[in-house]
């Protein structure tokens, strides 16, 4: 299931250099269950954010992707201060009783317009919130064996074996993550991910064929401030062939690593094509 939530601040906050931590926040808040959302478990929602500028009134489609800014001076540049004042998060659930919890705490915060135990820097700032929708939506259906996806936040993989007991060592970012520039090892990297995180979650192997074909730029890498580090990911289209099982599970839970702190949501974009390959 997908709940997207739109949200205003009451007060305009200015956007922090590491924004993704203050969402995290908030999709702990509302979840609002350490089992699900300890940092040591295979994250079994996913979600990503897009963010409205105070002097749109929330209206229009301009919105600011959900990508931090890189530079390490960006806190003193005066040009690249904004101030948001509206948030929309997507949410990718497949626990009914979790969902219907995240809407009971939904609830609760229409009301108080208070995140009731947050300790964030940016929540303390915004004052209350105010809920301007939630819509419910059912996951599609893929029944084919190909699909496209576009990428709704960066995805994010390491040349590191998809392990979060390994310890990596202080490496700068560009020795550490992987893009499509990186061609076959990007690709294998991103099966394995797929591999481990899917047999993690459905208690089963997955026993087909995946392969991945970037539609367009290769070249879209992004350097994303993370906690007190950096991390590099890549947005764009991509193909993936596979069974049906493996699609919808991308659709699910997204592709790639950290798909708990807001990297690798995607949107289904097309499951149908021609005998040769070719979108409908």
């Amino acid at each position: 299931m997908k709940l997207h939530i739109k949200i205003e601040l009451e007060n305009p906050v200015e956007l922090p250099s590491d924004f993704r931590g203050a969402m995290m926040s908030f999709v702990k808040y509302l979840i609002n269950n350490p089992d699900i959302t300890n940092t040591k478990n295979i994250k079994r929602y996913n979600f990503t954010y897009f963010l409205q500028k105070a002097d749109t009134n929330g209206k229009g489609n301009e919105m600011l992707p959900p990508i931090n800014r890189s530079s390490a001076n960006d806190k003193n540049d005066n040009k690249n201060r904004i101030e948001i004042k509206y948030i929309t998060l997507k949410l990718s659930l497949i626990d009914g009783k979790i969902m219907s919890s995240v809407l009971d705490r939904l609830s609760e915060l229409g009301k108080s317009g208070k995140l009731e135990g947050v300790n964030n820097d940016f929540w303390s700032k915004a004052g209350k919130i105010r809920i301007l929708y939630t819509r419910l939506m059912q996951d599609p259906y893929i029944t084919t064996d190909t699909a496209i996806f576009k990428s709704q936040s960066p995805i994010v993989i390491s040349r590191a074996k998809f392990d979060k007991s390994a310890n990596r060592p202080k490496k700068r970012p560009e020795e550490i993550y992987l893009t499509p520039e990186d061609g076959e090892e990007w690709k294998a990297a991103i099966v394995q991910s797929l591999l481990y995180r899917y047999k993690h979650i459905y208690n089963r192997e997955y026993t087909g064929e995946i392969d991945i074909q970037v539609l367009g730029s290769r070249s879209n890498k992004l350097m994303i401030k993370h906690y007190r580090g950096r991390v590099i990911g890549w947005s764009g289209k991509f193909m993936v062939r596979a069974r049906p099982e493996m699609l919808n599970f991308i659709v699910r839970f997204g592709i790639g690593d950290r798909t708990g702190q807001g990297f690798g949501y995607v949107k289904l974009i097309n499951s149908s094509l021609n005998r040769s390959g070719d979108i409908i």
